[in-house]
């Protein structure tokens, strides 16, 4: 039974490094490793790590570097290579160029047919048998040509005619299992003789098997040399890399791990200015108002250091706020004295009124409650009553003058009594309405 081809199958991306400066533009890879190896399937395309600018603002305020240009393309198609990119200044000295390893992936291997080998001997020597040769392969990689052709020929053989005998044989048996899972292993079968004379003709019949190769796994050279420190000051990074000694081939491992590797170096500490954070947002106003003030801050975002300059000006500032004028509610001021009742007996009324000593301004609250009040006075009989009573109806003396108003404007009321052996009687009206 032959098994169904397997493509090869990245893993997941590793996390990203820590970026090799803290300034002046670092660099930052991860890398990630074939999970499934290929098995007679499609091998795995695309790099197997990557890498991306980081901390490109410049360590020294007074220096300003233009920012890292994109990456150019690599120098090879296939394989390990390596990118430049720049950077430009009026001001700053130091790298201004940058290198780093790019990988455009293992490059394609075309299947390779090895040549053929001798023919093995007939399977008889005579009454037609078969002789057979073959010849290996070196598999595709990485996207290469399969080879076209078959990988074992047979050809006829023995095709005398054997001498009439009482041999006589039985069919020959099932190939046995191969000797070997790859790189050439034999196979055999047998048969027995059944006439009574000896047959001469083989008893055991043998075949190659598994010719093809063995896998074979990944290996890494020895790492180079390290690079420069990128950085003449501050932190910087430098690295090396190391190519593949041996390809991976006939479903071989892949080589695990990274083609280049980082690592920081400080040669010197660099100049630091000190630097202010953004200014906050405005506080509130300390009154709501009338005129207030509010204030907002600012904090050393980064001390000075190495001989850096130091942070100028205030870490505060104020300015006014709410200036528009603050409500004034009503106010009523106090009661007046109660009126001269408008009778001396008999039930009279009387009024007080009150005025605002504060108006309402500026949105402020209206006064509530009335500015006028009224009561009953003089409520005892008089000794003297006019009028008497008439066919049971009671007969009253004529109105008394009307009272005063109780508001001279905006709405008051007014009273007037007739007196009666019955008890008196009061009307009242409004008035000041004019």
């Amino acid at each position: 039974t032959q098994n169904c081809p397997v493509d090869c199958q990245w893993g997941a991306w590793e996390s990203w490094s820590s970026c090799s400066t803290p300034c002046d533009g670092g660099s930052q890879n991860h890398s990630r490793s074939v999970a499934v190896v290929a098995d007679g399937g499609l091998p795995c395309t695309g790099p197997s790590s990557e890498m991306r600018a980081c901390n490109t603002l410049a360590c020294n305020s007074e220096c300003e570097w233009g920012a890292w240009s994109q990456w150019g393309a690599c120098t090879v198609t296939c394989g390990d290579g390596q990118a430049a990119r720049s950077r430009t200044s009026s001001t700053c000295t130091g790298v201004s160029k940058d290198a780093g390893p790019c990988n455009m992936g293992a490059c394609p291997m075309d299947c390779q047919l090895g040549s053929w080998g001798a023919w093995s001997e007939c399977t008889v020597t005579c009454g037609g048998g078969t002789s057979y040769h073959t010849r290996s392969t070196t598999p595709a990689s990485n996207g290469g040509a399969e080879c076209q052709g078959v990988l074992s020929e047979s050809r006829q053989c023995g095709t005398q005619a054997c001498p009439v005998t009482e041999c006589e044989w039985e069919s020959w048996a099932t190939w046995s299992a191969c000797t070997a899972s790859c790189g050439g292993g034999t196979s055999s079968r047998t048969r027995s003789q059944t006439g009574p004379s000896s047959c001469k003709d083989m008893e055991s019949d043998m075949q190659q098997c598994n010719v093809q190769e063995c896998p074979t796994d990944c290996k890494w050279g020895d790492w180079g040399v390290w690079s420069d420190c990128s950085a003449t000051c501050g932190s910087g990074s430098m690295t090396r890399a190391r190519d593949v000694a041996t390809h991976a081939a006939n479903g071989g491992a892949t080589c695990s791990g990274s083609a280049v590797e980082n690592q920081v170096c400080s040669p010197a500490s660099c100049p630091v200015d000190c630097q202010w954070s953004s200014w906050s947002e405005w506080g509130e106003c300390s009154e709501p108002c009338g005129t207030g003030v509010q204030i907002h801050n600012r904090t050393v975002k980064k001390q000075s250091a190495h001989g850096g300059n130091a942070c100028e000006g205030a870490s505060g500032e104020a300015r006014k706020c709410s200036e528009q004028s603050c409500p004034v509610d009503c106010v009523y001021g106090d009661w007046g004295e109660w009126m001269t009742c408008s009778t001396d007996c008999g039930g009279g009324s009387q009024s007080r009124q009150r005025f605002e000593v504060a108006s309402a301004l500026h949105g402020g609250v209206n006064c509530a409650g009335v500015d006028a009040e009224m009561r009953s006075c003089n409520t005892q009989q008089c000794t003297m009553l006019g009028g008497g009573v008439v066919g049971g109806e009671c007969i009253y003396d004529d109105w008394t003058s009307w009272s005063e108003c109780t508001a001279s404007c905006g709405g008051g009321q007014r009273s007037r009594d007739s007196f009666s052996i019955c008890g008196p009687k009061t009307e009242v009206e409004d008035c000041g309405n004019e």
